[in-house]
């Protein structure tokens, strides 16, 4: 079967979509409910890729997002593809923004920033209430984008963040620390699930050396973002890559 016709035929039975693959590098749109990497287990983005796209048999991403969390995942072919990513990740050279809808009415415009700590509570993390040393160090940006309804909430607001480290859970705790928890976030929200949870991995940026080690913008836009606003938060995500290819 031709690639092509693999990647639709994946995408049809699994809601995974190859956003681009030049053999080197893939970047992947992960679906609701999918964990992204697991060695024990099959249930994963790695393994259902592998399994069904000639040529993604050694597929491995090179981060992960939460099982709940959608949108974009960048994964590597081969193993130098691999460690290029990783020392990407490792610099902070590989820029990421998500989009959420959080339960609450914020300022739109507003921006803020998160700075604390993350430590280990049982299955789950939570800030740290130590500021000096204990836990680890996690920074997060937001901007308020507008005002938005979910089917459970007509009161909700559409945030851009952005995030400077990647810790576990990092932006569902520091929203709900600030009193703000993303929607349907099974965890972290005292409403518990709905219907989904509101977090997307909309914006990967970074140098690919396919592409003359040009920086490339890989733009996802989520399924729950409502029709009359898409345009302008397109413009909203990618108004920083200017003059950039960007790759939807």
């Amino acid at each position: 079967m031709p690639l092509e016709q693999q990647l639709e035929e994946v995408h049809r039975k699994f809601g995974v979509r190859v956003v681009y693959n030049d053999g080197q590098i893939a970047v992947v749109e992960k679906p609701q409910g999918l964990i992204v990497r697991d060695e024990e287990r099959k249930d994963t983005l790695q393994h259902l890729v592998r399994e069904n796209v000639g040529g993604f048999e050694n597929y491995t991403p090179a981060h992960r997002i939460d099982r709940d969390t959608t949108g974009l995942v960048v994964g590597a072919l081969n193993p130098s593809a691999l460690l290029y990513l990783h020392i990407l990740f490792r610099n902070r050279l590989l820029k990421k923004a998500y989009l959420a809808v959080v339960d609450g009415i914020m300022k739109v415009g507003e921006r803020g920033k998160i700075e604390a700590s993350l430590i280990q509570s049982g299955e789950r993390m939570a800030v740290s209430g130590n500021k000096v040393s204990k836990g680890l160090w996690a920074s997060t940006e937001y901007e308020v984008l507008a005002h938005v309804g979910t089917p459970y909430s007509p009161d909700c607001s559409l945030l851009k963040v952005d995030i400077h480290t990647g810790r576990t859970h990092q932006i569902r705790v520091h929203l709900k620390h600030i009193g703000y928890p993303v929607g349907g976030d099974p965890w972290y929200n005292p409403r518990g699930p709905q219907d989904g949870m509101y977090l997307h991995s909309s914006v990967l940026n970074f140098e690919v050396p396919k592409m003359q080690y040009s920086r490339t913008t890989f733009l996802s836009l989520p399924s729950w973002l409502p029709d009359e606003i898409r345009n302008d938060v397109e413009a909203k995500l990618l108004q920083a890559q200017k003059h950039q290819t960007v790759v939807r």
